[in-house]
């Protein structure tokens, strides 16, 4: 799964040549996919964009976005149905996310093991209990996923704590933990449980 070269004033035609240019460098016969990130990064491809590399690339035939449900549902209706849909943004919607169409998620590790669960309960059409599996680590999630740095900071803390790990470094220039912010990460882990 590639993901765009972004630069400053990066438009959705350059995402679009970017995917153009590389796709087209990989063995025809390996799977390809893109992320598609546009409500987070403000740029990305549009839906005809996709079509135009879905048709151009025959193995490119898979997508990660990171969008709400109620958006990713209205684009899966819009592509072939050999184009594999995931959706990112930390396991958040899950199951509104296989309700939408998506065929997975690309879930945040700090939660991998429940989502994991999650899924097999939806593909066993366990709805109601998918959900309520969800709705316990649903705190964890929102806690993490304020921001990309948010994520990177706290969730691979909530991760760390969840493995059992004492201590967890971080690297400039990322955000760096607060006190309070590190009790936060523990309570949650706590309440997700050990891996």
């Amino acid at each position: 799964v590639f993901q765009p070269l972004l630069k400053k004033n990066t438009t959705d035609k350059d995402c679009f040549n970017f995917f153009n240019k590389i796709i087209l460098n990989v063995d025809a016969r390996t799977l390809v996919g893109v992320q598609n990130a546009k409500e987070y990064m403000g740029v990305g491809l549009d839906s005809a964009q996709i079509l135009k590399l879905y048709k151009k690339f025959g193995n490119f035939r898979a997508i990660k976005g990171e969008a709400s449900a109620t958006l990713i549902e209205k684009e899966i209706k819009k592509y072939p149905k050999n184009l594999k849909v995931f959706n990112g943004r930390g396991g958040q919607e899950i199951v509104d996310n296989y309700l939408a169409g998506c065929s997975g998620i690309i879930p945040s590790l700090d939660g991998a093991d429940i989502f994991i669960k999650i899924y097999k309960l939806l593909e066993r059409k366990k709805i109601d209990e998918a959900r309520k599996m969800y709705q316990k680590i649903l705190p964890s999630i929102v806690f993490s996923m304020q921001s990309i740095n948010s994520l990177i900071c706290y969730g691979k803390r909530i991760c760390a704590y969840r493995m059992g790990m004492k201590e967890v470094h971080d690297r400039s220039p990322g955000l760096l933990p607060t006190e309070f912010g590190k009790n936060l990460a523990k309570y949650h882990a706590e309440n997700i449980g050990k891996f």
